[in-house]
């Protein structure tokens, strides 16, 4: 079996108030439903996943406040926190076609959050880890690389990673699908804002957004991309933006401010490595650096 790509599948349009009306369907949060039921379902996905080889893509993964538990033969168990009981649960079954994996939803458990709930997932190889990801949030995930954030040392996260992955090795670049390739760095990268416009408010869905738009002096043939995510670094006063548009050797970015001292000055520097990130990666070489095996390629072993 190949083990990359595959794409889990799961599209989901679910109605409260139809789950509601569906005896076929028990809810975990219908008190006749035992927790019980659900907290073995995850044992056996466990139990399947810890028996199959490392280089599967079974197992329990983490992202901040949900995890997904999947397996071949147990399928999955999805479950998303917040400072409540969960918000929802779902489970099903996997089925695999042409290195594919389709998770067929058998009951659909949703409390009060959205009513509409979308996920497709690909399992990424990255050394010895696996992650996960939603195909519309590659670009986010391929973000946290570039930003060094991932791979992290910890379980939780904004990626979903699978757990004790964290602190297997995790060397050069994940292996995403050819067509997210596009978006990995081979090294950070590195500009200079060439031009800042005035400080304005715009519209958004969220409401007002006060800002500039400004100009930096790398394009697509230095691995720029829409939405992209940079930071501002000194002399400027810092701040994280996205690039809106690409050119061959220019982009443009909206940076918010929401007060004029924080507006990126003319020639200050930008970078795909975030303050958190460089200073991930700046302990991951200190303790690469301290490892024994690192003394003993350097010959001070005994």
């Amino acid at each position: 079996m190949k083990a990359i790509p595959l794409v889990l599948s799961l599209a989901l349009a679910l109605g409260v108030s139809a789950l509601a009306e569906d005896n076929q369907c028990k809810s975990a949060f219908i008190p006749d439903e035992p927790q019980q039921e659900m907290e073995e379902l995850r044992a056996k996905i466990e139990a399947e996943a810890a028996k199959l080889p490392d280089d599967h893509w079974a197992g329990l993964y983490l992202q901040e406040n949900c995890w997904v538990a999947v397996a071949p033969h147990y399928g999955f168990l999805y479950e998303s926190y917040g400072c409540c009981p969960p918000f929802f649960r779902l489970h099903g079954s996997v089925a695999e076609f042409d290195d594919q994996l389709y998770l067929s939803l058998e009951c659909p458990v949703i409390s009060w959050y959205p009513s509409e709930i979308y996920a497709d997932m690909i399992p990424i190889r990255w050394g010895e880890r696996f992650y996960l990801s939603p195909p519309g949030q590659m670009k986010g995930f391929c973000n946290y690389v570039n930003s060094g954030e991932e791979p992290r040392n910890s379980m939780y996260g904004f990626c979903y990673l699978r757990e004790g992955d964290e602190a297997k090795p995790a060397p050069g670049l994940p292996q995403v699908p050819e067509e997210y390739r596009k978006w990995l760095l081979e090294e950070p990268l590195e500009a200079t804002i060439l031009e800042v416009g005035d400080l304005v408010t715009k519209e958004t869905k969220y409401g007002e957004d006060t800002g500039v738009w400004f100009k930096i002096d790398a394009g697509s043939s230095d691995g720029v991309f829409e939405g992209m995510r940079l930071w501002v670094m000194e002399p400027s006063a810092g701040g994280s933006f996205w690039i809106s548009s690409v050119d061959e050797n220019t982009s443009n970015g909206w940076i918010s401010t929401g007060a004029s001292d924080r507006v990126p000055t003319l020639g200050a520097s930008v970078t795909s490595r975030s303050p958190r990130g460089k200073r991930m990666r700046a302990a991951a070489e200190e303790a690469q650096g301290d490892s024994p095996r690192s003394h003993e390629e350097h010959g001070e072993g005994s």
